[in-house]
């Protein structure tokens, strides 16, 4: 085993009512002005647009939205936002010259499909449609992360699976390694695996299997 240094400060709120603890998180955090970065109408239909927009309103904080997020993962783009506002150049400098960032600003996150991990990671992938970079710091890792397994149960059929194997590939990526004396991480990933692939098929023969995908979305802890 190798040495390590972990940290992670997302809190995660996870369950069928968890936005009703958005106003709290944002109270919280002392949110004065908010942008919600999202992709698609699908935000309204479930209910999130609303959710927030209420949230800001109760509060007084000023609400501004960007909906026109194609094609990188809105988590991914919020960190990029969070790193670029503050900044006076190109946000492309993070990922594509190194820089180093002197200020982020506070991300939260609602999520409505399990895949990559971003809502707790200190990593965001960028695409310029040219080069498709990361970008790495501590401080673009989520304030919080709202998860309810019921936003993902209208999820497609194919992006269902594509998410499952996107949570796969970051298990045997982590798993096929030459460090040695890691049976804690390789039990760990051993038991995600086997609660993936079985959770995994009951969602493809049963959509609307809520604690098949419930089980599935909190696989983000491999992160």
């Amino acid at each position: 085993m190798v040495g390590f240094s972990y940290y992670n400060p997302a809190k995660i709120i996870f369950g069928t009512d968890a936005q009703t603890k958005l106003k709290d998180l944002l109270d919280d955090l002392g949110v004065t002005s908010l942008l919600m970065v999202y992709s698609g109408e699908f935000v309204k239909e479930l209910g999130i647009y609303q959710t927030v927009e209420t949230a800001c309103g109760e509060l007084g904080i000023a609400f501004y939205e960007n909906g026109d997020v194609v094609p990188n993962p809105s988590i991914d783009t919020a960190k990029a936002i969070a790193l670029g506002i503050p900044y006076p150049g190109d946000v492309w400098d993070f990922f594509a010259q190194g820089v180093t960032p002197e200020r982020v600003l506070p991300i939260g996150v609602i999520t409505t499909i399990p895949a990559s991990g971003s809502e707790t990671s200190n990593a965001a992938i960028l695409s310029n449609q040219k080069w498709k970079l990361g970008f790495e710091d501590d401080r673009i890792i989520p304030k919080f992360a709202i998860m309810n397994p019921r936003y993902t149960l209208g999820l497609p059929k194919f992006q269902t699976a594509a998410g499952v194997a996107d949570i796969l590939s970051h298990l045997l990526e982590r798993y096929f390694s030459d460090v040695e004396h890691t049976d804690v991480t390789d039990a760990l990933i051993e038991g995600a695996v086997r609660a993936l692939l079985k959770n995994g098929r009951q969602v493809v023969a049963h959509p609307e299997d809520l604690d098949a995908r419930s089980e599935i979305q909190w696989l983000i802890w491999r992160r």
